[in-house]
C-alpha cells in the first residue's frame, strides 16, 4: 500500500500556481500550505480517502493565494514554532 497525491494548479491574477511545482511548508489534516520557486505562498484544500486498492489518495483542490504577511500573522498567532522554522528567530519584547 502506498500513498496516491493528486496535484492541482490554477491560473489566478494571470500567474500559475501548481502543487506539484510548489514546496510544501506546512500541512494540515484539511490544507496544506505551499510556496513557489519565486517565493509566493498558497495554499490548497486537501481531499483524502482510501482507494480500492488500499492505498491513501490525497487530492488538492481550491488554491487560494496567501500573502506572506497573512501566513506570519496566522503562524505568529496559533503556530509559533512554525513561524520561527519558516521565518527565522525574532526579538523577544
Amino acid at each position: 500500500m502506498g500513498e496516491i497525491k493528486k496535484h492541482h494548479k490554477e491560473i489566478l491574477n494571470e500567474k500559475l500556481y501548481d502543487t506539484a511545482r510548489a514546496e510544501v511548508i506546512l500541512d494540515f489534516s484539511d490544507e496544506t500550505i505551499f510556496k513557489t520557486k519565486k517565493g509566493s505562498y498558497f495554499s490548497a484544500k486537501k481531499m483524502s480517502g482510501i482507494c480500492v486498492n488500499g492505498d491513501v489518495g490525497t487530492s488538492y483542490v481550491e488554491i487560494k493565494i496567501i500573502t506572506e504577511d497573512y501566513l506570519k500573522d496566522m503562524l505568529g498567532r496559533y503556530y509559533v514554532d512554525e513561524y520561527i522554522r519558516i521565518f527565522g528567530e525574532v526579538e523577544e519584547a
